[in-house]
């Protein structure tokens, strides 16, 4: 019998590749303890990511995600980054919502991702989409109040934007898209005397935001 198991265990890791390590432990404990994916269609049922409960995410696991919905409704996950999302190269669908230990959102290379949502993160500080080029499905930024960083020049015109509930952002650089620049006029989501830009240059550094003890401030 145990032979049996050992063998079990083994061909499964086989099957879903070398297990990942993870840079945020709180993301991983979030992957496998959640109901949080999809591994068919978006929009689908979703399933947990470790398809094979092992207590592990493997690289073919990861492959085979295409939408991730990471919502912490009761705060119980400190999720600090999401660069390990770069692990999931398939992934068509983002839903961030309730990460109140989130900073920054910056540095994917998710190029099949055109759906996103980022909503109700409290302590948010920067955005930066510019290298997600496929986003043409749905951009989704809403009830953010601590925007210093908006970059949402990537080339790209979405089906679906919105900035709803998003306010007091310092900077915003977007492209010369009539639809993007109406929108963001429109929904007062810029900082009193604040205007978008189509230039990019600027950068806020997000070290300077680590030390903040989950700011809390609505719309």
């Amino acid at each position: 019998m145990i032979k049996i198991i050992l063998i079990t265990l083994i061909a499964s890791a086989q099957l879903y590749g070398g297990v990942i390590e993870f840079e945020d432990k709180e993301f991983e404990r979030f992957l496998l303890t959640q109901i949080c994916a999809d591994t068919v269609t978006v929009d689908g049922a979703l399933i947990s990511p470790d398809l094979n409960s092992d207590g592990k995410i493997g690289t073919e696991e990861a492959e085979k995600i295409v939408e991730l919905e990471i919502s912490d409704f009761t705060r119980e996950f400190d999720i600090k980054s999401i660069v390990d999302l770069n692990h999931f190269p398939n992934l068509r669908k983002l839903t961030l919502i309730y990460l109140d230990s989130l900073i920054e959102f910056s540095n994917l290379n998710l190029v099949k991702l055109n759906t996103l949502l980022i909503a109700d993160c409290r302590v948010l500080h920067h955005i930066d989409i510019s290298n997600l080029f496929n986003l043409t499905k749905s951009i989704r930024i809403e009830g953010l109040t601590q925007l210093d960083y908006l970059n949402l020049k990537n080339g790209s015109v979405s089906d679906e934007f919105s900035l709803f509930y998003t306010r007091f952002v310092d900077y915003a650089c977007l492209d010369s898209i009539d639809k993007e620049i109406k929108i963001i006029e429109e929904s007062g989501a810029m900082s009193e005397g604040k205007n978008p830009t189509y230039d990019c240059n600027t950068t806020t550094n997000v070290n300077e935001y680590q030390s903040i003890d989950k700011l809390i401030l609505y719309a």
